[in-house]
């Protein structure tokens, strides 16, 4: 499966052709956004005008649940999907979305990215004020998310192959006197400006 800018396709090893359900099930939209193919082989599909749609085995099953345009998704190991959205950061627990917010120290904003580090670890960049960004995490078994890094400038953050996160030394720092201090800021994940042509 592909996403077009005609909606989602699919790939015969020689074209493309638009996909149809052979149950007669429609997509919400032809305005894709992301798509995310959890192990299962099924696949989830957002759209920049809100909502999402999973697609197992040719059957649709569409959420219109208000979660806003979905920037894209992240499972769990115990199979739970995350999606970071126009609206912020949702869960779905295996029937329906729910929003994850103050309840779980998630800062409110939209969320550009999520994703999961080799030690299950959810990473999501969150929009705060002034176009800036923090960098949120939650540790698996907790329901409470911690602030890796505030007030970034930047789109997304990068991640190895072997999905831990790429660090980078920080430079150390200039005290109040003009003198570099010896101490050093903690480590944090590189990530990246993305530039639209």
């Amino acid at each position: 499966m592909a996403g077009r800018p005609n909606g989602l396709s699919r790939f015969d090893g020689t074209r493309f052709e638009p996909f149809t359900s052979p149950f007669g099930d429609r997509l919400l939209s032809t305005n894709l956004y992301s798509l995310f193919a959890p192990p299962s082989g099924r696949l989830w599909i957002g759209y920049t005008l809100g909502g999402s749609s999973f697609l197992d085995k040719g059957r649709v099953t569409n959420y219109a649940s208000g979660i806003g345009s979905v920037y894209g998704f992240a499972q769990d190991r115990n199979g739970i999907v995350w999606g970071g959205t126009s609206s912020g950061l949702w869960r779905f627990d295996h029937s329906g979305w729910q929003h994850i917010g103050v309840e779980w120290n998630a800062p409110a904003g939209r969320v550009m990215q999520v994703g999961f580090d080799s030690e299950g670890i959810l990473r999501a960049l969150v929009g705060g004020s002034n176009n800036t960004k923090d960098l949120i995490y939650l540790i698996p078994g907790t329901g409470h998310f911690k602030t890796a890094v505030s007030d970034l400038s930047v789109d997304a953050f990068t991640w190895k192959l072997d999905r831990t996160i790429l660090t980078a030394p920080v430079a150390p720092h200039v005290s109040g006197s003009g003198k570099v201090s010896d101490e050093r800021l903690p480590a944090f994940p590189i990530i990246k400006k993305i530039f639209k042509c």
